[in-house]
Order: structure tokens, then C-alpha cells, then sequence
């Protein structure tokens, strides 16, 4: 009987390690082309570890005449030569305005600009037209006013009343809110003294630094969206004489009736120097 159960054992112990025993993988044979070809899908590829890209590297930095293209524009004016380079900046939301009357009212070299309220302008054509008028008359050494500067911002009126110019067209200290900035670089010709005892020309760079620096404002693109959102029509039309006027009447549309507005605007600046 015992030697019945050990046997009974054994073959139970038998089965249980036959059962634990792995299957021999079956032989497989591979050809020569298989044997050099590349990994199957199956294979696990091994990934190499990401990297994180800093900000620094995505975002490429900003040079200094970037900025200056951006914030600070060249006037390209034609029939004026290139001796004379006329720049041009938008600020919006100015809080020093009395500071920077009072820098002109010092004559102070430093800010020998035209600043223009633009509050008073209707568009960059507008603007442009009282540039270019003025450089005429800069031209042909025919100033009414006692500088540069002084008559771009007379050529915007239709009198030749350089008060009434200023008060009108001119910053206005604590009530000026958006600021147009005109400056105006006259280089010496060729044919003048020589360079060396020339003083230097104002570049962008420095003439933007100086504005950055001075005009606590935000500056924006010289456009006619930005222009248009900071005009006061009721001070264009009487500054310029448009009340009453037959034609606005017969015009049908607000932005018709700019248009019309803008055009008898420049003509009367054109006119006042006949």
C-alpha cells in the first residue's frame, strides 16, 4: 500500500513539472535578405529624451533699429531731397504734456521738434500735406515762423497766425492726450563746409531714444486707424471753417463727409500761402 501511494506521488510531482516546463520555441529559418534587413515594426525602438525649448530660444530678440522702424517712422516725401529727412512718431495717452510745453516754451534744444496735437488731425494725408508745405517753404528759405519745426506745425493752419497755429495745431500743456511728433534732420550738401566741422546728423536711433525717454505716452503706428480714433471733428470744423458748408450738406454718409472734410481741409492749407 505505501509503496502504491509513493508511485501515486512521483507521477503526480511528474505531471506538475511537465505542466511548469516551458515549450522549446520552434526552429525558424531565415533567408539572407531577411538576416540584412532593418529592425521589424515589432522591435522596440529606443526614443532619446526630449528636451524642453527655452522661451529665450523661440522668441528671437529685438534689435534697436527693429524698434526703431517700429515705433519711429521714415516720411518718404517726394520732390524733397535727401539732404532733408523727415520723421515721424504717434504717442497716445500722454501724461507729461506740460512738461514737454514747457521744454518749448524754453526754447530748449533738445526737444526741437513739431509736436502736433492730434486731436486736430484728420490723416496721415492731412498730416503729410502740412509736412510738405512746409518744406517748400524751408526750401526756398521763405520761413514765416522762426524755425523749422515751428512752421510744419503753421503749415497745418489756414492763416499765416503762428499764435493761432500753436494754439490750435500745437500741444496744448495739461489737455493734450494724443501727440504726433515731426522731426526734421537737414543734413549738410557736398557742396557746403566740410563735414568735420559739420555737426553730427541725428540718426533714428538717437532721435527714438530721446522721445522714448522724454514723452511718457504709448507710442503707436502713424496710421489712419490710429489717427481717425483721436480726432475731434468738432474742432476740425472750426478750425478749418467747415460748418455750413453746402457741399457737406449734400453729401450723404459720415465717412463721405470726412473724406470731403479732408480734401477742403488740405486745400485751404494749400491756399494760404498764395
Amino acid at each position: 500500500m505505501q509503496e502504491y501511494i509513493r508511485k501515486l506521488v512521483l507521477g503526480l510531482r511528474r505531471a506538475l513539472l511537465s505542466k511548469r516546463r516551458p515549450n522549446p520555441a520552434p526552429e525558424t529559418t531565415t533567408t539572407s535578405d531577411e538576416s540584412t534587413a532593418g529592425p521589424s515594426r515589432s522591435d522596440k525602438v529606443e526614443e532619446l529624451p526630449s528636451r524642453e525649448i527655452p522661451k529665450e530660444e523661440l522668441t528671437e530678440p529685438i534689435s534697436a533699429e527693429t524698434q526703431v522702424t517700429m515705433a519711429l517712422e521714415t516720411l518718404k516725401i517726394e520732390h524733397v531731397p535727401p539732404t532733408h529727412q523727415v520723421y515721424a512718431a504717434f504717442f497716445r495717452d500722454v501724461t507729461n504734456s506740460d512738461f514737454l510745453h514747457a521744454q518749448l516754451k524754453a526754447r530748449n534744444p533738445e526737444f526741437d521738434y513739431a509736436l502736433i496735437d492730434a486731436s486736430s488731425v484728420i490723416s496721415r494725408h492731412h498730416l503729410l500735406s502740412g509736412v510738405f508745405n512746409a518744406l517748400i517753404v524751408i526750401l526756398d528759405g521763405t520761413l514765416l515762423s522762426q524755425t523749422p519745426h515751428s512752421e510744419i506745425v503753421l503749415s497745418m493752419s489756414t492763416n499765416n497766425n503762428i499764435a493761432d497755429a500753436y494754439r490750435r495745431w500745437g500741444i496744448a500743456p495739461g489737455k493734450t492726450k494724443d501727440l504726433i511728433v515731426v522731426k526734421l534732420v537737414i543734413s549738410p550738401s557736398s557742396t557746403e563746409a566740410d563735414s568735420a566741422t559739420q555737426p553730427a546728423a541725428q540718426t533714428p536711433e538717437s532721435i527714438w531714444a530721446h522721445l522714448s525717454e522724454s514723452i511718457k505716452g504709448r507710442p503707436v503706428p502713424l496710421s489712419d486707424e490710429e489717427i481717425s480714433t483721436a480726432t475731434d471733428w468738432q474742432k476740425v470744423r472750426k478750425y478749418y471753417s467747415l460748418n455750413n458748408v453746402p457741399v457737406l450738406a449734400k453729401t450723404e454718409g459720415e465717412e463721405a463727409k470726412k473724406k470731403v472734410m479732408e480734401t477742403l481741409a488740405v486745400s485751404s492749407m494749400a491756399l494760404r500761402t498764395l
